[in-house]
């Protein structure tokens, strides 16, 4: 998975997140395609560029250490 790609699920996910709460599924696709130093550098800036998306963010987080 591409940087662009990868951005444009983010975007996807946060413009989800705000019509209700996201099935856990969605976070687990995104968790086992990606490696972790990707997903911790796409929270980031996902979390610097978009105040809406500190929820999302902090889900995935979640998802993750569980």
């Amino acid at each position: 998975m591409d940087d662009l790609e990868l951005r444009h699920i983010f975007t996807s996910l946060c413009t989800l997140a705000e019509q209700g709460p996201l099935p856990v599924q969605a976070y687990s696709v995104l968790v086992r395609r990606m490696c972790p130093e990707a997903l911790a550098e796409e929270l980031h800036r996902g979390w610097l560029a978009d105040s809406r998306f500190s929820p999302t963010a902090a889900a995935i987080i979640l998802h993750v250490c569980t």
